[in-house]
């Protein structure tokens, strides 16, 4: 915006322009950028009859015929991004205008001047009939004007504070003046400087700064990049020459010298990054895309050109972009596009889309809506192509290859550079990213958590058909079971604010043989649809014995119901309902499908009881035996002793409680007894405190206990997931969650549940310390090597690599100070199953006896039990994080 302020001639620098100017015989005006008159001495008000207040501020134009205004503030702009001394009229006649509309031929002198840190425009104008004699005044006031304020005390203070080094030589080139910047730059005193010729200062560089020297040889200006080096270190150096110039003869060159070294790096990192994400975005085929509502300008990224077989960079907008989509799949697009727009709602679509090339290709359109001022602003999103997906799914659901080999294959080639990107993501996620990258990672990393999820529900559902006898019965507890179920399902239904409830029957025994694991599953996904598609209401699970020895599970909720005729393709894999309303939600339709070959795997039966808008029963049957001997109902917590504030009349709850899960606790029924009894006893790990107990705000009580803990103890904040946000953000770190219950003892238990979990996590990490280890990773896969260096260089004291079996083996002679093993499976010359066979049958018992980790992509129940038969201690799946890589290793040291 223009700055309308008058323009302030005071002050040492500003009084010595004021007197030049008013001792001119020539008409001085001072314009902004924008065309403004911001001064004007007393002859310009001589010539032209104005007041000084009617054409301050006004525009220079009001001065010209209205035939030449037009056009003249696009010149002027010019002017300011290219300044040159110029003369208008030199010769001819150039009209203008006075107050009372006479006309007036003059010449105008144009030059620049930076004042108060503002860019001017000084105009010198005369009556033509003056012109010779005063050009020639103009310019030897300009001239006058150049020299002033390169000697001017001011500015000599404004050089020498900037972070610029600026050189001033005399027209035998030798330095008369450096400021403070120089000298640290070059690393030499004023003494070494000053008096001293240029060429010597970079003498040893002067093969480098021909043009430079040949500039100053030649008195012309120069601007250009040199690479020097200056202590021995190259330095970026942009350089610009400027004579110092009177009556067109020299007086010498100011040398201005910019260090962009810092800068030059900087930009390599933020390259590389970019470069990173790039290749990343490639190796998934994902790209991205923003639409600007207002205007309606669509962008791609890089990729989604390339998946469009289109060059980068060629003009697009929405209607040519849906005009990829099929026929059939064009209104699905536009309509998901609409009611996002409407409702906020974002949309995830699978459509099939027609290439520039004529490709027929699988895509996945993934987007949302930013609303500003609760008006939608931008669309954004993330598109995919995932044909190879579509393709592979295809065929093994028609059977052209074996299943089998399909399994193994595809759980390899998919989960391996899934784990890549998710990997260097998380990598990447730690490293310094600007705003636009963080959108890009984050955009990347939550397609690239979606692609793990189709995948893994598609291997798990053909995991189902291929050992469909894979049974594993166990004796278990019915309530305990059914309580860590719901622990999640409850959570999540409150915060969607629908409530959840559990019955079980008295008949139901408490402790039973079954397959605990598919039990757990099935309920699970139940559960999960249940919330996905009920709004409000409420959902209620439901466990009864039946007959005889089975048990019957069902889920009740008051979502959207389902026609009876639709009812029987909920159990086929891969179909959902109509798809414009099933794609709403998220989900790949294959979660009632592996619940049906669950049910039927174990020997039960599978239903659903549903009536549109009223709500829908899911229900299945369980057979089991009786437990010959009943295991207690509670589960066994694994916690040293704890201080626990408690309410007074719940503190014999408490005790119950704890006394039914063999876990000692040290009751408080105020927070000044919790800090003598912490004071006293040191025996205490850790201080549990649920919130909705303490009558102090959360941050005193957090200070005063943290003051008398030690290094081994620890502070854990339980709240209820009602209670809402009652501590700082800041302490979130020691703050768990837990479902809502009415009942004490329930609340009680989840409680404790919750401390377990916080405890054994942090012991896990403490206890399980990397420091000082020595671990070998034999692994084929160079993006994958790279991922486990980059989790684990900073835990551990040393990392050997090797790229196969054959390489692990020779390493392992190589070095007899190694901890662990992590171990890929599939490898080229020897695979990891090999490779352990071989270290297992070693006679060097510390090789022997080395813990193996394995690390792979393989899913499939048998794989899993060939890394344990051939001797592994323990599994981590690819993809993994580093949190779980740091677990797995942790447990096995």
């Amino acid at each position: 915006m223009p700055n309308n302020a008058l323009l302030d001639l005071s002050g040492e620098f500003s009084d010595s322009l004021n007197e030049i100017f008013e001792a001119c015989t020539t008409a001085i005006l001072l314009v902004d950028k924008y065309s403004n008159i911001r001064y004007c001495n007393g002859v310009v008000l001589d010539l032209f009859g104005y007041q000084p207040k009617e054409l301050l501020n006004q525009p220079i134009s009001m001065l010209m015929p209205p035939k030449f205004r037009f056009g003249h503030e696009e010149m002027f702009n010019r002017y300011f991004t290219a300044p040159q001394r110029r003369q208008m009229g030199n010769g001819t006649i150039f009209p203008s205008i006075d107050k009372m509309g006479n006309k007036i031929n003059v010449s105008i002198g144009l030059n620049t001047l930076l004042l108060n840190n503002e860019n001017f425009v000084v105009a010198n104008i005369t009556q033509a009939q003056e012109n010779n004699d005063r050009v020639n005044r103009d310019l030897q006031l300009s001239d006058a004007l150049r020299i002033r304020m390169i000697n001017n005390k001011r500015l000599i203070q404004l050089a020498d504070a900037s972070n610029s080094s600026v050189i001033i030589t005399d027209k035998q080139h030798v330095i008369t003046w450096v400021n403070t910047s120089l000298t640290k730059l070059l690393d030499k005193s004023l003494e070494q400087l000053i008096g001293r010729p240029i060429i010597d200062v970079f003498g040893a560089q002067k093969a480098k700064l021909d043009a430079l020297f040949m500039a100053y040889a030649e008195q012309h200006a120069l601007k250009k990049e040199f690479v020097v080096e200056l202590s021995g270190v190259p330095r970026h150096l942009v350089m610009a020459l400027s004579p110092i110039l009177s009556e067109q003869n020299s007086n010498g060159n100011v040398l201005y010298i910019n260090d962009i070294t810092e800068q030059l790096r900087l930009q390599h990192e933020l390259d590389e990054n970019t470069h990173l994400l790039t290749t990343i975005a490639r190796i998934a085929k994902i790209g991205h895309y923003t639409l600007n509502i207002a205007t309606n300008e669509l962008n791609w990224s890089d990729e989604i050109y390339r998946i469009h077989d289109l060059p980068i960079g060629t003009p697009m907008d929405v209607e040519k972009a849906i005009g990829f989509y099929t026929n059939q799949s064009r209104p699905i697009i536009e309509k998901a596009v609409e009611s996002s727009l409407q409702t906020g709602e974002p949309y995830d679509l699978e459509l099939p889309l027609i290439t520039a090339s004529r490709r027929d290709i699988w895509v996945r359109a993934v987007g949302y809506v930013e609303f500003i001022d609760g008006e939608p602003a931008m669309l954004k999103g993330a598109f995919q192509d995932i044909t190879h997906m579509r393709l592979s799914a295809l065929e093994a659901e028609k059977g052209i290859r074996t299943k089998s080999a399909f399994l193994a294959n595809m759980s390899h080639e998919l989960r391996t550079p899934i784990n890549g990107i998710m990997g260097v993501s998380e990598i990447l996620a730690e490293t310094k990213l600007d705003a636009q990258q963080n959108e890009y990672l984050s955009v990347l990393t939550k397609s690239a958590s979606t692609l793990l999820s189709l995948v893994n529900q598609i291997l798990t559902y053909a995991k189902l058909e291929e050992y469909p006898d894979d049974v594993h019965n166990s004796q278990f507890s019915v309530s305990t079971l059914i309580q860590q179920v719901a622990f999640t399902h409850t959570v999540a239904s409150e915060k969607k604010g629908i409530t959840f409830s559990v019955s079980i029957a008295d008949d139901v025994p408490d402790s039973i043989v079954a397959d605990a694991e598919k039990l757990e599953q099935i309920i699970n996904n139940i559960l999960s649809n249940a919330v996905k598609f009920t709004t409000q209401g409420g959902i209620k699970l439901n466990i009864a014995a039946s007959r005889d020895n089975e048990l019957r599970i069902s889920v009740e909720d008051t979502g959207p119901g389902i026609k009876d005729s639709d009812q029987e393709m909920l159990f086929e894999a891969f179909r959902q309902l109509d798809m414009s309303y099933a794609r709403q939600y998220d989900g790949t339709g294959l979660g009632l499908a592996i619940s049906k070959n669950l049910v039927s795997n174990i020997g039960g039966r599978m239903g659903v009881d549903s009536e549109l808008g009223r709500g829908s029963t899911f229900w299945f049957t369980v057979p089991y035996e009786t437990a010959q001997h009943a295991k207690p109902s509670n589960k066994i917590l694994k916690l040293p002793p704890i201080l626990v504030l408690v309410k007074s009349n719940e503190r014999n709850q408490w005790l119950k409680v704890a006394d039914g899960l063999n876990l000692t606790i040290v009751p408080a029924t105020s927070e000044t007894q919790m800090l003598q009894v912490l004071k006293s006893n040191d025996i205490i790990k850790l201080v549990l405190v649920p919130l909705e107990q303490i009558t102090k705000p959360a941050d005193v009580v957090k200070r005063a206990v943290e003051r008398l803990l030690s290094k081994q103890q620890l502070l854990l904040f339980v709240k209820s997931s009602k209670l809402g946000d009652v501590i700082h953000k800041d302490f979130v770190d020691c703050v768990v969650e837990v479902a809502t219950s009415q009942d004490i003892g329930e609340r009680v238990t989840q409680y404790l549940l919750a401390a377990e979990s916080f405890y054994q996590s942090f012991m896990r990490l403490s206890e399980g310390k990397l420091e000082g280890k020595h671990l070998l990773i034999v692994e084929d896969n160079e993006i994958n090597r790279l991922i486990f260096y980059e989790m684990l260089n900073d835990l551990v004291a040393k990392i050997t690599m090797a790229e196969n079996g054959v390489d692990a083996l020779e390493k392992l002679s190589a070095h007899d100070d190694i901890d662990l093993i992590v171990m890929d499976c599939q490898m080229p010359e020897m695979d990891g199953y090999e490779c352990t066979q071989y270290i297992r049958k070693s006679t060097d018992a510390q090789r022997r006896n080395l813990p193996i980790v394995a690390a792979t992509a393989h899913v499939l129940s048998d794989e899993v039990t060939k890394c344990y038969t051939v001797g592994m201690n323990d599994i981590i799946q690819k993809p993994f994080n580093k949190h779980q890589l740091i677990k797995a290793i942790a447990n096995n040291l």
